[in-house]
């Protein structure tokens, strides 16, 4: 599923094969307009809900990678593990946050063109 979703921003968001529209917008200084792609781009429902879905599944994974590689580099302890794991799910849910904003800004109104 994760390998799933970075395919699909690859081609939504770089390749823009998704929506062959976003090759043309540019800004006032030619350069390529990314706040209209992705104003665009999240007006679709199935898409942003598709990003949400995808974030949250990528965020536990990080979760989950972030207590592997304390354990794995031999930095945890049976005291420091209670923290650890905790700490990585924070960072974990705060990036979730931070990125599942942008399409729900876009869907509730807070961003548009």
């Amino acid at each position: 599923i994760v390998f799933c979703f970075v395919v699909f921003h690859i081609l939504h968001f770089t390749a823009e094969t998704v929506d062959p529209r976003f090759r043309t917008f540019v800004d006032a200084q030619g350069r390529h307009d990314v706040y209209r792609m992705v104003v665009t781009g999240f007006h679709s429902v199935p898409a942003s809900c598709f990003y949400i879905l995808g974030m949250i599944l990528l965020c536990m994974h990080l979760s989950h990678g972030f207590g592997s590689l304390v354990q794995t580099l031999g930095l945890n302890s049976p005291r420091l593990e209670p923290w650890l794991i905790n700490g990585g799910r924070v960072v974990a849910i705060v990036i979730c946050l931070g990125y599942i904003s942008i399409p729900l800004a876009v869907m509730t109104g807070v961003l548009h063109l």
